[in-house]
Parts: C-alpha cells; structure tokens; sequence
C-alpha cells in the first residue's frame, strides 16, 4: 500500500501544477499520467523505507500524517526532476524534498519519533540464536610435544 496518493498531491499543490509535471506533451492520457505519479510514489515510499526501516517495521501498516507528507514532498520531488535540472526545479518543491530528506535523517537516527509509531524492526522476543560447533582440536596439551 502506497503511503501518499494523486490525491494528496493535489491537495497540497493542486491539479494544475501536478498536470504540469506529469504531461509531458500536453496531450499525455490520464493512465500515462497516472503511471507516473504511481511511479513517483513507489519511488518516494522506497526511499522513506530504506530510512525507516532502521528503526520500524517497514513498509508501515498504517501510515502517520507525517509519513504522508514525506511521501508527497518526494514524489513532486522525483516528478519535478524528471522534467528539470536540480538547479531548475521550483524552490518550493526543493525546500520541501531538502527538508523531508533531513526530518527522515533524523528519524533514521533516532532523534525524532513517529507519532503512534509502528512496531519496532526485530523486536521478535521469541527469537534467539543458538551456535553449535566441533570441540576444539588444538589444545594447549596436544600442542605441547610441538613447541
């Protein structure tokens, strides 16, 4: 389950501007542009993932609003890339990607939380390890006829 949708990057930039950055000859069909938002979503949630995934049980089964947000500010991010230079993108939309990428850095590292966090990653209680091996074969006493 994707963590953002078309939706809730319409609602933060509106269909106008989300239209600009997926048509891209201005006669594009609604599943092209849809794939490409897909696209940049399943790419967003990968990146909010392989940082979460530090510390919670990714992919999330329920996703914060937090979590939306990042999700959308990457996605506009991945779009906006597709159809500018870094240097070219909108400033909003790089603020906005610059910041998710150092909140997440901070969750990554444990400084900030989640709200209602997930479970955390590995936190099986029942699981152990157990290691079994040979007895040893050099000894100090069968070493000792050799020095």
């Amino acid at each position: 389950m994707a963590y953002s949708t078309k939706a809730n990057m319409i609602s933060r930039i509106g269909g106008k501007v989300l239209d600009q950055l997926v048509d891209d000859t201005g006669s594009d069909s609604e599943t092209e542009k849809d794939a490409r938002i897909d696209d940049a979503i399943t790419d967003a949630d990968a990146m909010i993932d392989s940082f979460l995934g530090k510390l919670y049980a990714v992919p999330l089964t329920s996703t914060p609003t937090v979590i939306i947000r990042a999700s959308v500010y990457l996605a506009l991010w991945n779009l906006a890339s597709r159809r500018w230079d870094v240097t070219e993108a909108p400033s909003t939309i790089k603020t906005n990607y610059d910041a998710t990428i150092a909140w997440l850095t901070s969750v990554a590292a444990g400084a900030v939380t989640l709200s209602d966090p997930p479970p955390l990653a590995n936190t099986d209680e029942t699981a152990s390890t157990s290691v079994t091996s040979t007895s040893r074969r050099l000894t100090r006493d069968n070493l000792e006829p050799l020095v």
